[in-house]
Order: structure tokens, then sequence, then C-alpha cells
């Protein structure tokens, strides 16, 4: 992994124990970070134990000029890292092993997070001891189409040993204890996007930290604003195709956990035929093939791992 951070915040707090880190993580996004940008301003900047890391997935556009300047306006409170190896799991392991908070945060850059939302992630984790959550995700631009969002009102909690459900919680809008994610050894890489298995990222973290024991939960209080901007159908069938793939590698991963093997092939048994009962067979095809996929990643990656 190579990456590179440019803008390290104010010499003063280099090494202080922080609350939190949030994390967003971008690539060539450079006509659409102003408002994002924009918004991250907004949070609570007297929050003094806060700390925000933009990890820059390698971009070849104005991407890095537009965060080294907005790095420079919040010396003591933004840090930017370089990471030029490509996918969002990837950007992610970069961004919370080199945070200082306790707890992690992590919302997208196309979301505009509520002015509290720093001050909320951390009165959720006081008050419900979560090990992970996941909060609120509303739709910014009403003209977008109604999906990738997450407005259920009432907070519910996931017992450790749990099936996860595909959004169950959001990766827009989850966060941490960052021992849990040094514990679980961060996001798989082989999913997400920029990566083979193009979605499934945030299912994959949260399933096995509930298989190993975790106990999280969701709380609509913090809130990000999703400006996902896609409104044609040709967009929005590219990007659930890519979470039926994602999900059928994720299903596929969670039948070679011993623990939770007879959980996920329950459920996934009964996905499958409801939709060969519903006639969507393309649906099917689309999980199996991410099915398929993973295996053989995870085939390909055991074998190496035993001629070394």
């Amino acid at each position: 992994m190579s990456n590179r951070e440019f803008q390290a915040g104010s010499q003063n707090c280099a090494h202080a124990s922080l609350d939190i880190s949030l994390i967003v993580c971008t690539r060539n996004r450079a006509a659409y970070l102003p408002p994002h940008l924009q918004s991250l301003a907004e949070l609570i900047t007297d929050f003094a134990t806060c700390e925000i890391i933009i990890v820059d997935n390698g971009s070849t556009d104005a991407t890095p000029e537009l965060l080294s300047s907005f790095a420079a306006t919040f010396p003591d409170l933004v840090r930017v890292i370089r990471e030029e190896a490509p996918g969002l799991a990837r950007a992610r392991n970069t961004g919370y092993k080199i945070a200082r908070g306790e707890l992690v945060a992590f919302t997208d850059d196309d979301c505009y997070p509520q002015p509290d939302f720093l001050q909320q992630v951390m009165q959720s984790f006081n008050t419900y001891e979560w090990d992970y959550f996941g909060g609120r995700v509303t739709l910014f631009d009403p003209l977008d189409a109604p999906i990738t969002i997450k407005t259920d009102a009432q907070m519910f909690k996931i017992p450790a040993a749990s099936h996860i459900a595909a959004g169950i919680i959001h990766g827009a809008n989850f966060n941490f204890k960052k021992s849990v994610l040094e514990r679980l050894g961060g996001f798989d890489v082989r999913f997400g996007a920029g990566a083979p298995l193009v979605s499934g990222e945030d299912m994959d973290i949260i399933a096995r930290a509930s298989a190993a024991g975790f106990f999280g939960g969701y709380d609509p209080q913090p809130t990000v604003a999703h400006h996902h901007r896609r409104r044609h159908k040709e967009e929005i069938d590219k990007l659930y195709l890519g979470y039926d793939v994602g999900r059928g590698a994720y299903y596929a991963k969670m039948l070679l956990v011993k623990n939770m093997r007879k959980i996920y092939l329950r459920h996934w048994y009964w996905r499958v035929r409801f939709f060969f009962l519903q006639r969507r067979f393309g649906q099917i095809y689309n999980e199996a093939s991410g099915a398929a996929r993973f295996l053989f990643s995870e085939l390909f990656m055991r074998c190496g791992a035993r001629s070394k």
C-alpha cells in the first residue's frame, strides 16, 4: 500500500488523544467536492477532541488541490492522506489506521453531515454503549431517485451473532470503536467501489463484527444527507447490479464462517426461493455471479498463502 500524508494538522495535537475521527474517502470528485467540504466546515469546530481525515484515493483531477486548500484552512481539524491503490475499502483502511480517535465515523464524499453529526455520534456511543452502529441517511435532492437512503425513525439493536441484512446499516453513515476495526483487521479490500466485488464492504465488516461477538445497532439521530445525483434508469440499474454482485459475494463469504453458516444458509435459501417464485432470475444470476467471484478469489488467496 502506498500512501502519503500531506497535511498533518497542527503540531500541538499531533500526538493528542482524541475522542472521534471522521473519515471521508474520495476519488476524482473535484466537480462535486465543494458543497461536501462546506458541510464538513460547518461541523462543530470547537469540538476540540475530534479530527477529520480525508483519504484521496489516487485522484487525477483537481481533487488534491482542493483538499490541500481545505486542510490548510482548518489546520487544527483536518488531515488529508493519499492512498494510490484503488478501492473504497482500501482507502477506508488507510484512514482508520492513522485515526487518533477512540471512535471512528465514516461518511461519503457525496454526503452532507448535519452540523451536530459528530456530537450525536459520540452521544449515541455513550448512551447505548455500541461497538458499532449506523445512522440516518436522508435524500438531499428530491429530484434524485429515492435510493441509497436509510430513513428509519426508530432506534434498534443488533445482537452479537446476528444475520446482517443488506441495507440494515449504510456505509454513508456508520461508526465504530477503533479497537473493533483493529480486531477485525479492517475492511476486506475485495469488496466495495473500485474493487472486483463492487459493493458490500459495509455489510461485510458489520457481519464480521457481529460474528465476532460485537454489539451494534441503528440510531436515527446522527444524520447525513445523501446527494447521489442518480436519476436515470441506466444509472440505477448499474448501481443495483453492483449491489447484487456484492451481496452474493457477501453471503458466500459468511457461509465460510463456522458459527454463522446455518444462519446465512437459511436466509439465502429463502431469498433465492422468493426470487425464483417472483421470476427474478436476473437477480439470482447476479448474486450467484458475485458468490462465484468471491469463492474464486478466496481459493486463489488461500492457495497463495499455502505456497509461501
